[in-house]
């Protein structure tokens, strides 16, 4: 498990960004990471139900973990946001981060939950990750984004950012 990320203030901005433009619907994505330089993903939420729950569009997904492993780039965390909802995994969650067996879906990758309140981002919590028999994760690291010195934003209000997905055809 590589959390070198979790201290890297421009991806944990990068993910909060990502969880305000998509309210009031749940964000999601990923982070790679190559040595200690990481970045967040931001992918498409396709489930039917948006604003309570997410899944990563499969097909983007796919896409996204091809491109970083031609860059040695791999898959260290799974995104997404709790619009009006707390930074903490849910059981439903939880559920999902295992197969049903009840091993982990993606061994060693940790879990960040952003909490997003009258859309901005108001913590960012870093679980470790899921793993067999495991009832919940630690939480690792909690962060909260500065009201008004981070970029993107004035005054502590949103100001759009727009930001790059894999591929155009993905939002």
């Amino acid at each position: 498990m590589n959390a070198s990320f979790a201290e890297d203030g421009a991806v944990l901005r990068a993910i909060a960004l990502d969880a305000e433009r998509t309210y009031p619907c749940e964000g999601c994505g990923i982070v790679v990471q190559r040595g200690r330089v990481a970045r967040a993903i931001a992918l498409a939420n396709v489930h039917a139900a948006p604003e309570r729950h997410f899944e990563i569009e499969p097909v983007g997904l796919l896409r996204a973990l091809r491109a970083a492993e031609q860059e040695g780039e791999v898959l260290v965390a799974i995104f997404h946001s709790h619009p009006e909802g707390r930074a903490r995994l849910s059981r439903e969650d939880l559920a999902r981060a295992r197969m049903p067996d009840g091993s982990p879906a993606f061994p060693g990758v940790l879990q960040v939950v952003v909490s997003v309140r009258g859309a901005l981002a108001r913590e960012l919590a870093v679980f470790e990750p899921v793993e067999a028999g495991a009832s919940s994760p630690e939480r690792i690291r909690a962060w909260r984004p500065p009201a008004a010195s981070a970029p993107g934003r004035t005054d502590g209000r949103v100001r759009k950012v727009r930001l790059t997905p894999t591929d155009a055809s993905e939002r």
